[in-house]
């Protein structure tokens, strides 16, 4: 996976994790996002990911507190773990795992809104356009405009998916599919939100509902 799809779905974890951090800014329409997510979360559901050069399919749990999982259609064996610390990313054919900090970015003006605020570098709109809610939330980091579009159905308030700008020609869309809300106890089981040496070794890594045959690649790039 290159970087540009490594930062968008960063981007993505990032976004996602902040309903659960409790100095989040007392704006009536920041608060009504909050509510929403929460309403929706803890959430299995499928996707579609659709970018100017790439089209994926996948499988992803987001269990809150900074904790989430991805799983993509084959072939794309890709596997995606954010743990509340770190962004894992491992690609089995070449037993390559890359661990990336999760705050950073758009999710530091998440954390500390006060210091974006009075730089007036972090707004959140709502609308609604036709039988959907639109939040559309406006970061202005390191001189660089980024915007968020989070989708939800009007009438049942369920997650639709949503749309990351981060500029000219640099857009990621999202489409939820069969989400369906889950039991804390359901997302207790097992490692779902961790990835281990085991794991690693085993090729056991993966919990999603997709069959696949993993080939590594003997070649795989380490240094000796």
């Amino acid at each position: 996976m290159n970087m540009n799809k490594k930062k968008l779905l960063i981007v993505i974890f990032q976004l996602f994790f902040l309903i659960y951090n409790n100095n989040l800014s007392s704006n009536d329409k920041h608060k009504s996002l909050l509510n929403l997510l929460e309403f929706n979360y803890p959430a299995e559901f499928f996707f579609i990911q659709a970018s100017k050069d790439s089209l994926a399919e996948g499988w992803m749990i987001i269990g809150g507190k900074g904790k989430a999982r991805i799983e993509f259609s084959p072939p794309n064996n890709t596997l995606i773990v954010a743990n509340r610390k770190w962004i894992i990313f491992h690609d089995p054919e070449l037993d390559r795992t890359t661990y990336l900090p999760l705050k950073s970015g758009i999710l530091k003006a998440l954390l500390d809104p006060e210091s974006f605020q009075s730089k007036k570098s972090f707004i959140v709109e709502e609308t609604i356009e036709g039988e959907k809610v639109v939040f559309t939330i406006e970061f202005n980091l390191d001189e660089q405009k980024q915007k968020v579009f989070i989708y939800f159905n009007k009438k049942s308030l369920t997650l639709l998916g949503w749309k990351i700008i981060e500029g000219p020609n640099k857009e990621i869309n999202v489409k939820v599919l069969n989400i369906k809300k889950l039991k804390k106890t359901q997302i207790l089981k097992k490692d779902i939100f961790n990835f281990t040496e085991q794991m690693r070794k085993t090729g056991t890594g993966y919990f999603g509902p997709y069959k696949r045959e993993v080939k590594k690649n003997q070649n795989n790039g380490r240094l000796n």
